[in-house]
């Protein structure tokens, strides 16, 4: 069963050998500088953390897992489960970066043979500025999709929404590295959608010429238990913004759509339902100062003592305050 906690630097410090058996990776949340060394594959996130100065995202797997290198992708799996990272200096342009890091992953799918990516994490810096006339957040979809079009020979027996990931794309600041972690399966997963959105990868010309290339969940479904997957979720129906300049606003619709990305879940999992209350979430605010009002209406929604990861990050859309991402399993 795929688990994962939100761990201070004091906690990894506690670590003993035997600690780090089942850890299938590590994503370092925030920008503090640090010594820490693990013994698998540490995914860095250069988004200020609004609490601890570093938060450790670990997930965990099934053992005996693996360490592993392809290309320049460093992997740990159990020949089930597969996680990597990947983070690409831009020397160039956002878009080469981007095609350069996705297509190692899709070799890097293809040669551990797992290759049903289930859920991806893209972090760039200035997602929304623009450089020669293109917002950046529009380059890294461009540079994306032309790789996803280029090993899709790799997944020929699915469909294109069948071998969508769940994703979000972050927006850092000063001028980091393109940091891309990602979990695969040897088991493809069930894209779901929200019936208060339209499909990311069907939104109107307006969104540029190559659109976002992402499913809104995946679901895994094995015989001994569910993962879910929830993308980084915010205030948009149908495929426009709502509450732009409210955050209270943007805050409720997010949890909206949440709920109705859940119902969607559920209807798929026939007797085994996930708990929206069970859901650990990572939230990504654009202004750390919105932190006590997105707080206090999730405590209102779901449980006075909720608990959620905070990020101080640039999200896709330039009107959008509050992203909220999701996982959730069951035995």
């Amino acid at each position: 069963m795929l688990t994962v906690d939100y761990l201070t630097e004091a906690d990894l410090a506690r670590y003993r050998s035997d600690d780090w058996i089942n850890v299938l990776g590590i994503a370092r949340l925030g920008v503090s500088h640090t010594g820490f060394k693990a013994k698998v594959p540490v995914a860095r996130v250069e988004a200020k953390s609004l609490g601890e100065p570093l938060i450790y995202e670990v997930w965990r797997a099934a053992e005996p897992l693996h360490n592993f290198k392809i290309g320049d992708i460093e992997c740990r799996s159990n020949g089930q489960l597969l996680f990597g990272r990947i983070a690409i200096q831009e020397s160039g342009t956002l878009w080469q970066a981007t095609e350069g890091a996705y297509d190692q992953i899709f070799v890097c799918l293809r040669d551990a043979g797992l290759p049903h990516l289930l859920r991806v994490w893209n972090y760039m810096s200035h997602i929304n500025e623009e450089n020669d006339g293109v917002e950046r957040y529009r380059q890294f979809n461009a540079a994306r999709q032309k790789s996803f079009k280029k090993y899709g020979d790799l997944f020929s027996e699915y469909s294109c929404a069948g071998y969508i990931p769940a994703a979000c794309a972050i927006g850092t600041g000063g001028n980091t590295a393109l940091s891309i972690y990602f979990i695969a399966s040897v088991v493809p997963p069930i894209a779901i959608e929200n019936p208060r959105q339209v499909p990311a990868y069907d939104y109107p010309a307006e969104y540029g010429d190559f659109r976002p290339l992402f499913s809104r969940a995946t679901l895994l479904k094995t015989t001994s238990a569910m993962s879910l997957f929830i993308s980084g979720t915010s205030s948009i129906i149908g495929h426009s913004t709502v509450g732009a300049g409210n955050v209270l606003a943007q805050t409720r619709e997010t949890l909206a759509n949440l709920r109705s990305l859940m119902d969607t879940v559920n209807d798929n999992s026939e007797d085994a339902h996930i708990a929206i209350d069970k859901l650990r979430l990572k939230i990504y605010l654009r202004d750390s100062r919105d932190q006590d009002v997105v707080a206090a209406e999730l405590a209102r929604q779901i449980n006075s003592k909720f608990p959620a990861t905070y990020l101080q990050a640039d999200i896709c859309r330039a009107d959008l305050a509050v992203e909220i991402e999701a996982f959730g399993a069951l035995a």
